[in-house]
């Protein structure tokens, strides 16, 4: 490799380990999620194009994944709250495989025809989906989707995966930080 290729490799490294600062910063100033993904997909855009960013959370009790939070440069056919199920869910499933999943071809897409289709008609032809997983729970997936034909690079797959494991920490904290005011609204109901 010579000098320019490893001096482009390196401000490369540079910016994405930059972008991933800044995402560690975004998630300690903002406690609402869709300020979060906002500012978030404002920082990643740059690095890894991508057109719409969505977070499904899991729904024990239904057994679906529901669509929580929409980031979207463009109007897409996806609804907020949707409820899809499990095994129709690419979050779904990479929830339950806790692996990235690629969908390079949404137009033929038959795993998950009303995600596939409602993305298509929304002109998204690409889908990079990613388990949101702490320590202490799996949480659900997000998924980042493009306009372009252009596959997902080594590098942007790798930026994203490691941006989502920050992002699923802030996710997980907002949900117990929603459960903790619930259960303190409980208590203060039964007390009065």
């Amino acid at each position: 490799m010579g000098p320019l290729a490893m001096q482009a490799r390196t401000s490369s490294t540079e910016r994405h380990l930059e972008a991933l600062v800044e995402v560690f910063d975004c998630i300690s100033l903002h406690a609402d999620l869709q300020d979060l993904l906002h500012e978030i997909g404002g920082r990643l855009r740059p690095l890894v194009p991508f057109d719409l960013l969505y977070v499904s959370l899991y729904d024990p009790l239904h057994n679906v994944m529901r669509v929580n939070v929409v980031e979207t440069t463009t109007p897409v056919s996806l609804p907020l709250h949707a409820e899809i199920p499990l095994v129709r869910s690419p979050a779904g499933m990479s929830w339950q495989t806790q692996q990235k999943l690629l969908l390079d071809d949404l137009a033929n897409e038959r795993r998950f025809p009303e995600v596939a289709r409602m993305m298509y008609e929304s002109n998204i032809r690409r889908l990079c989906v990613l388990p949101l997983t702490t320590v202490h729970r799996r949480v659900g997936g997000i998924a980042f989707g493009r306009k372009q034909e252009t596959p997902y690079t080594e590098a942007e797959l790798q930026l994203l995966d490691r941006a989502s494991a920050e992002i699923a920490v802030a996710v997980d904290n907002a949900l117990r930080k929603q459960e903790a005011v619930t259960y303190e609204k409980q208590l203060q109901d039964e007390r009065d």
